[in-house]
């Protein structure tokens, strides 16, 4: 996963700030071929091979033993850890996505080659393991804690901690989706609302948001996702007693109870799956919406 990446970040770093607009082809796009007898039957075994062993047989193990051990496992202690986790997957998701537009209309409009340094220094974090971005937070806060600017132990182990954790392993993913919006929309929207009138601000609030919306959504949702699932920067920086969803399963898990954090690995499969039909379904509502801004620009 971390080797992959990095070299997502290669690709990027080697491409600069070249952008490609157009999307017409060469070459004329493949044609479906429909596979009859035999080799459709054969080709669709194939196909089902990897979501059957990676997602079907586990999640039918996960849903067996949640029905046998699961009754026990409705307490309090859940609703709360679904609420705990709702509410850092939430705040973080929001947090991000507003650091992130805030990048995107630098990355867009901003000169020179320190700025874009700084830009493209600040979505690195996706590429460092989440454990490595914890001990630095950790240090970090600690010593802002030791100055006694805010209070003996005001930010570490807090949740402001883990949210700002969250932006730095996260942002990439936020800044991705506003970064591919913003590539869709040609500069003239922004010149020709300045010519008449506007200023940067209303141009921004009245003229680019507004089209940004779906990446937008998209990308929180996403990003709302990542911290779902994110376990090692969790454990480490969650304030005392504050579970989540991950961080409980993988109790049970370490302490041999298996079946019983079934109920929380299927929990964290629920909700992550809802935000990405979600998305799904927003990206397909929104597919015809915008053609005029796909055509090719100069």
């Amino acid at each position: 996963n971390l080797f992959f990446r990095r070299l997502g970040m290669l690709e990027r770093w080697g491409r600069g700030n070249r952008r490609y607009a157009d999307s017409r082809t060469a070459t004329p796009p493949a044609s479906p071929e429909r596979l009859d007898g035999w080799r459709g039957a054969f080709a669709a075994l194939w196909c089902s091979l990897p979501v059957a062993f990676g997602f079907v047989i586990p999640l039918l193990q996960l849903g067996g033993w949640a029905f046998w051990y699961g009754s026990r496992a409705f307490t309090n202690e859940l609703w709360g850890t679904i609420a705990n986790t709702f509410v850092v997957g939430g705040v973080s998701a929001i947090v991000i996505l507003a650091a992130a537009l805030l990048i995107g209309y630098i990355a867009r409009y901003g000169r020179g080659h320190a700025l874009t340094l700084l830009v493209r220094t600040s979505t690195l974090g996706y590429a460092v393991p989440g454990a490595v971005i914890a001990v630095g937070v950790l240090a970090f806060t600690t010593a802002v804690d030791r100055a006694g600017a805010l209070g003996s132990l005001f930010l570490t182990g807090s949740i402001i901690a883990l949210i700002y954790a969250y932006a730095v392993r996260f942002m990439a993913v936020a800044f991705g989706s506003v970064e591919s919006g913003y590539e869709q929309l040609p500069p003239s929207l922004h010149q020709a609302a300045r010519v008449l009138g506007s200023g940067s601000r209303r141009a921004y609030f009245g003229v680019e948001l507004p089209l940004l919306r779906r990446t937008a959504v998209a990308g929180a949702l996403l990003t709302f996702v990542d911290v779902l699932k994110e376990l090692p920067l969790t454990l480490i920086l969650r304030p005392f007693d504050y579970d989540t969803l991950a961080t409980k399963a993988y109790e049970l898990a370490n302490d041999e109870q298996v079946a019983s954090s079934a109920i929380y690995a299927l929990l964290i499969v629920g909700v992550g799956l809802l935000p990405v039909l979600g998305l799904h379904r927003l990206l397909q509502r929104g597919g015809g919406q915008n053609q005029e801004l796909d055509r090719p620009y100069s």
